[in-house]
């Protein structure tokens, strides 16, 4: 296959490891939750915070200034949304994570040197395969060239799931192909649950554990992650009705306890009709 340039970004292929029918309703259907969870609102928030804070840091503003306008940014957001998270549960984990958040990074500020951030990448693979990505902050730190991406966790990630995840190695292979070569690759957790360990510590809240990568790690992922997106291609070219026969639920606890369309889900397998009960009301249409 030399004339098809099929890509799949991480968020896809692990969208398709942990569900294939969650990812066929998201990526096959193009559908979305009509009200997205406190999750994925928390998150998404939270990196828009944080992206605001590590601009104004490139661009040459003083700590205060540059947590002035994240803080503005964060205001901004929660007033926009907040009929649908009316219980302030969400204006409180972000409250707090992001007080404990620059009480850290104030200490931070003279030793960072933001170099981009949330900057979108794509590198070609091989003769078929393309791999897009954004990479949340690429910054020197004590002058170490490091690239990371923000988290905002109920608890910090366990050493395997750190060890075992294919995100970071695929970044540093991505990376390294486009000039930033060596550069150390970490998450950023913050967690948004409160503990007595933060009260007592608040820098405590972060952690930014760097899994160890090695050149046969980056070639055993990168042929994992082709697999799972060549198995992901040839089901597109089957169409959307044979592809939807062939997919399967993964159904158990922690998988379907926070998908977003686990409502859509129940009720196809009870019988209701989607297009009749779910598309139009409860989903809509995702827009590229």
């Amino acid at each position: 296959m030399t004339d098809v340039d099929f890509k799949n970004s991480h968020s896809e292929t692990e969208s398709f490891r942990s569900c294939e029918r969650r990812h066929f309703y998201g990526y096959g259907l193009r559908l979305r939750s009509s009200r997205i969870s406190v999750a994925l609102a928390r998150g998404t928030f939270g990196h828009e915070v944080l992206a605001e804070y590590y601009s104004n840091c490139k661009s040459g503003k003083s700590f205060r200034e540059a947590k002035a306008g994240a803080y503005s940014v964060l205001a901004e957001r929660l007033s926009e949304l907040e009929e649908l998270y009316p219980n302030d549960k969400l204006r409180e984990d972000l409250g707090f994570c992001f007080k404990d958040y620059f009480k850290l990074a104030e200490q931070e500020f003279d030793r960072i040197e933001v170099l981009d951030v949330e900057q979108s990448f794509t590198v070609r693979i091989n003769e078929s395969f393309s791999l897009p990505f954004v990479v949340d902050l690429i910054l020197r730190f004590d002058g170490r060239l490091e690239a990371w991406d923000h988290k905002f966790v109920w608890d910090f990630f366990n050493d395997n799931v750190a060890d075992l995840s294919p995100q970071l190695p695929l970044y540093y292979a991505g990376l390294s192909m486009l000039g930033y070569p060596h550069a150390t690759v970490r998450y950023n957790e913050i967690r948004y649950r409160a503990t007595a360990q933060i009260k007592a510590d608040p820098t405590s809240r972060v952690n930014r554990p760097a899994p160890r990568i090695t050149p046969q790690r980056v070639l055993t992922t990168m042929e994992e992650h082709i697999q799972i997106g060549q198995r992901i291609f040839d089901l597109r070219q089957l169409g959307l009705d044979e592809w939807e026969k062939r997919v399967v639920r993964t159904a158990n606890n922690q998988t379907c306890k926070n998908c977003d369309f686990a409502k859509m889900c129940i009720g196809e397998l009870n019988g209701e009709d989607r297009n009749q009960f779910y598309v139009g009301v409860d989903y809509h249409e995702r827009t590229r």
